[in-house]
């Protein structure tokens, strides 16, 4: 029986079953296993999801020059939806920390927060040095809060006593508007300095009393001792009018003449605003 003859469609169809026999015997003895992505490839019409698994098993299975060109031109695809965009370049920015390329994988991160600032990495399709670049471009990107300057620690005010203070005549008092204690102390300095220098002067003009007189010489004698005392009397007083006049004018400068001096050169510091103690160093 003929059966080409009768049935043409069946000898094609033995023809093409011998033929892909002899074929696939052929590529099993050349050594080369199948493409498992060839049925990836060949479709003529892949969607943008497919091309973007596409590029992810290339990068899994080790092919990453044929990932890198199937992921990066889907970063620069127009119309691409902005989810598979971000994914592309997330995946672009991993491949390139597995060759080391730091600073271009930091370049596609940095795109990824341009366009959405907000935007997370799934751990779960995600390595964590990719994760951990992303959270140092992210720390990168934010706002700085400008550094105000601190207020610089005040400098020492030195505030020095006045020396019209140990001035005998009572200067410190006339300086200062304090006319009638300046009065008394000058008045009682001058006068017992005074007397206290003439007695002095008496005293050592006639020193030499005579001796065998009796009464009188017992009162020449006591006359001198007596000159003496008085001269010892005034100049005492003359340390006491002194004395008086410097303490009163300390304190005078601790309760006001300090408060004067200091309070323009406080009103110089910062701007005239003081934060803080002042230090104040001086005499007082």
């Amino acid at each position: 029986m003929n059966l080409g003859a009768r049935n043409p469609a069946v000898v094609a169809y033995a023809c093409f079953a011998v033929l892909s026999g002899v074929a696939s015997t052929a590529h099993a003895q050349s050594g080369q296993a199948p493409d498992v992505l060839a049925p990836v490839i060949q479709s003529s019409e892949m969607t943008h999801e497919a091309r973007l698994e596409q590029g992810v098993r290339y990068f899994q299975l080790g092919e990453r020059d044929e990932a890198r060109r199937i992921l990066a031109a889907l970063v620069v695809t127009p119309g691409l939806p902005a989810p598979l965009r971000q994914e592309s370049r997330v995946y672009l920015a991993e491949l390139l920390l597995v060759e080391e390329d730091v600073d271009r994988a930091r370049d596609f991160l940095e795109q990824v927060l341009t366009e959405d600032p907000n935007y997370t990495i799934d751990l779960f399709r995600h390595t964590p040095e990719v994760a951990g670049e992303f959270d140092y471009v992210r720390a990168l990107r934010l706002p700085v809060a400008p550094i105000e300057p601190t207020a610089a620690a005040p400098q020492p005010v030195l505030v020095t006593m006045p020396m019209s203070v140990w001035n005998p005549f009572a200067r410190y008092h006339f300086v200062h508007d304090r006319p009638v204690r300046g009065l008394v102390y000058l008045t009682g300095f001058t006068t017992t300095a005074v007397a206290s220098g003439f007695l002095w002067g008496l005293v050592h003009a006639d020193r030499r009393y005579r001796v065998g007189l009796g009464d009188r010489q017992t009162l020449d004698e006591l006359d001198l001792r007596s000159l003496r005392r008085l001269q010892w009397g005034a100049t005492g007083l003359v340390y006491g009018f002194w004395a008086t006049s410097v303490i009163d004018a300390r304190t005078h400068w601790r309760k006001v003449g300090m408060n004067a001096s200091l309070s323009p050169s406080v009103s110089r510091l910062d701007g005239g605003s003081v934060a803080g103690a002042v230090r104040v160093q001086g005499t007082f």
